[in-house]
């Protein structure tokens, strides 16, 4: 107990004096941002660490990981929540792995988008109501919404797109090539236009081709270009024949798909089938229910009983242990104490000369030992119906990635990384406040925090969810 406390107060005083020895910083670019805007963080810390980001929204908000490299820099986007007031807002930022806590604040100003005329941005000069406007119906043949328009009258008077409305119909232009949707609008308003009272214009194929053209630049390009295109005569010939031969061709295709309907319609069935099995259905064509929680199914096991409620759900206790290892025998169906397969080890519980090269035995140890340490919360699994070919029949499966922890060896070593990955139901079970939890399973409380941490004696040292 005393040289786990020392242990302890030795690497609290390591972390707090690497941070300070490396004089950690945050700072904004840009420094002020609109709700939805993209924001990068950056700054110096410890070589080779993790850095974890928060946004206070009345709680703590997890913004991502970023990883330091060999000289102490780190750079890391986020987008400020759409819901974000305007205001200065907290956002904390501090070095998670491997130094421990030692946690900045520093203060973002989120602004209104639609901020008022100021002297150095346009809307502050005459006409720029104008100039933006008339830039759009050159481009795009439209006027810009009132989004567009607040966008625009807060740039920078002085910036070289808005000296004139042909310097910001070249931005336009250069960013139509970014934007798909926008191009296929701007090619249906200009078809409209120039074949105006013909009622072939609209085929998706006159479509496709005019964006061809548009994009191509004819007569300068964007909106403007391709209306004064379409109305050349030979080129207004030309759209008014393959709009002819596109009829002919759409009923030659209507005819063909007519005969493959019916196939299309059981194909489609078996896809259906297919991907709910998939999702719902083990390697032993089984469904997965209380997945995640102790014991096989919605059982339970010793010191780890299972509750089943009026409203059809079953209260069972979960640990981290038992994530990893239902996760494990997902992928690994014959892995150690996976559908009941013991691996010819008489006792299961004797886990310290277990042979560890075993799929799953590391995720079984851990899983007996949090259940053993009280390392364990619950959680109300279900209902499950028996025949409904839905959600509520099991519990999804799908592989995605998986919370970062470690597993012990036979010594009590946390040197064993998890990489197995998760599922979404798996990913759904997080601990509560004041749940106990080992030291590196910090990912896996519903917070990402810990209010303390602790060791003793014969257990692996341990830390509160916040």
């Amino acid at each position: 107990m005393k040289f786990a406390l020392l242990r302890w107060f030795f690497g609290m005083l390591c972390a707090m004096a690497a941070v300070n020895a490396w004089g950690a910083t945050m700072a904004f670019s840009p420094s002020q941002a609109t709700p939805g805007q993209s924001v990068t963080v950056a700054g110096k810390a410890l070589p080779n660490s993790y850095m974890s980001f928060y946004l206070w929204q009345g709680k703590w908000v997890h913004l991502g990981v970023a990883q330091v490299n060999a000289t102490g820099q780190y750079q890391h986007g986020f987008q400020v929540p759409a819901n974000q007031r305007p205001g200065a807002t907290a956002v904390t930022g501090g070095c998670d792995r491997p130094c421990a806590n030692g946690w900045m604040r520093a203060q973002l100003a989120v602004i209104n988008p639609q901020s008022p005329a100021t002297p150095s941005n346009l809307g502050a000069q005459a006409g720029a109501n104008d100039l933006v406007v008339n830039s759009y119906l050159v481009a795009f043949g439209r006027r810009p919404s009132q989004g567009e328009l607040n966008y625009w009258m807060s740039q920078p008077a002085n910036a070289p797109m808005l000296a004139s409305v042909e310097s910001l119909v070249a931005a336009h232009l250069g960013w139509l090539k970014t934007a798909p949707a926008e191009q296929r609008e701007t090619a249906r308003r200009a078809l409209g236009e120039a074949f105006r009272g013909a009622t072939w214009w609209d085929q998706e194929a006159l479509i496709k081709n005019a964006v061809v053209d548009m994009m191509a630049g004819r007569e300068g390009g964007g909106y403007r270009g391709l209306l004064a295109y379409l109305r050349q005569p030979e080129v207004n010939r030309y759209y008014a024949n393959l709009a002819g031969n596109v009829a002919d061709a759409q009923r030659a295709q209507q005819e063909a798909l007519h005969a493959q309907q019916e196939a299309q319609r059981r194909a489609e069935a078996e896809r259906a089938r297919a991907t709910w099995a998939a999702k719902f259905l083990n390697k032993r064509g089984k469904p997965e229910r209380c997945f995640g929680g102790i014991g096989p199914g919605c059982d339970g096991a010793p010191l780890a009983g299972t509750q089943a409620q009026s409203n059809g759900t079953t209260k069972a206790y979960v640990a981290v242990g038992s994530i990893l290892h239902d996760n494990c025998c997902v992928r690994n169906p014959d892995g150690f104490m996976c559908g009941g397969n013991q691996n010819n080890i008489a006792d299961p519980g004797q886990l310290v000369g277990m042979n560890d090269s075993l799929a799953c035995a590391k995720e079984w140890r851990k899983a007996v030992y949090n259940t053993r340490d009280g390392r364990k919360w619950t959680f109300d699994f279900g209902p499950y119906a028996d025949t409904d070919l839905s959600e509520r029949y099991g519990d999804d499966i799908t592989p995605t990635s998986g919370r970062q922890t470690r597993m012990a060896d036979g010594a009590g070593r946390f040197n064993y990384i998890y990489n197995g990955g998760e599922t979404p139901s798996s990913r759904r079970l997080c601990a509560p406040t004041g749940t106990n939890l080992d030291k590196d399973d910090i990912q896996f409380c519903c917070s990402g925090q810990f209010s303390g941490t602790w060791g003793a004696l014969g257990v692996g040292d341990w830390g509160a969810c916040r």
